[in-house]
């Protein structure tokens, strides 16, 4: 990834507290005892995420081989995030991690797209030795781009919750769901996603935040989430 890191280290980007939002969508349709219980729970039910450092490298002409010529490249990315531990009355019923990818420029030949997220679905498990697999072609304008395959040898590490990925809308808003079965939530969650980037794309940023769903035993079903949600307030980092 960029500076040549381990792919499973763990190196903090910012540390943010996660509570009930009330002017989310959720609470604005919730009626009665529903929102009287969010609104109740805020600042009482609230928990704390540390997103991770993103890495990325540009996938080399070794991992594939072009069968058309685009005027794009392809970038692998990693992104992380590990959960602070809840007190006992509440565990996680669903975690949502979702990541932003915009553009400097609103030419549609110059945005960026997700091609593939990896996990596409992982279910409650043990450890296991995994390989990371992208699909031989990737969709380009409509057209399909022909490449090898991408295989990258990886230790997945630890399968606690299931997990399902999305390309997100306009495929630029990639995301994963998080259901823990067996066991807390608590355990380092690394997700990679490839990324096509036109050559016309000068400039990339990444925002990324992380939200839970809790169950308690007071208030039942507690959605909870970062206070501030605009990308324009958000930190970012550029990808290049």
């Amino acid at each position: 990834m960029n500076n040549d890191t381990v792919l499973f280290d763990f190196t903090p980007w910012f540390d943010e507290e996660l509570d009930v939002v009330t002017d989310s969508i959720d609470i604005k349709m919730s009626a009665g005892d529903a929102e009287k219980r969010y609104r109740d729970a805020k600042g009482k039910v609230k928990s704390h995420v540390a997103i991770d450092n993103p890495r990325w490298r540009k996938l080399s002409d070794a991992e594939y081989q072009l069968r058309h010529q685009f005027d794009s490249e392809f970038l692998l990315i990693r992104l992380g995030c590990q959960f602070y531990e809840l007190p006992k009355d509440m565990v996680v019923e669903r975690a949502k991690v979702q990541a932003f990818l915009e553009a400097d420029s609103p030419n549609e030949l110059a945005l960026p797209r997700v091609a593939e997220v990896f996990p596409v679905d992982l279910f409650d498990g043990t450890t296991q030795q995994g390989k990371i697999k992208f699909a031989p072609s990737l969709k380009f304008s409509g057209a399909e781009l022909g490449i090898g395959e991408v295989e990258l040898q990886t230790n997945i590490g630890q399968v606690t919750p299931e997990i399902i990925g999305y390309l997100g809308d306009d495929e630029r808003s990639p995301y994963w769901i998080l259901r823990p079965r067996s066991r807390p939530l608590q355990s380092v969650q690394h997700f990679w996603l490839v990324v096509e980037r036109p050559i016309k794309c000068k400039s990339m940023r990444l925002f990324m935040f992380a939200e839970l769903v809790l169950q308690t035993k007071k208030w039942g079903l507690i959605p909870i989430g970062p206070q501030f949600r605009d990308r324009q307030t958000r930190r970012s980092i550029e990808i290049w």
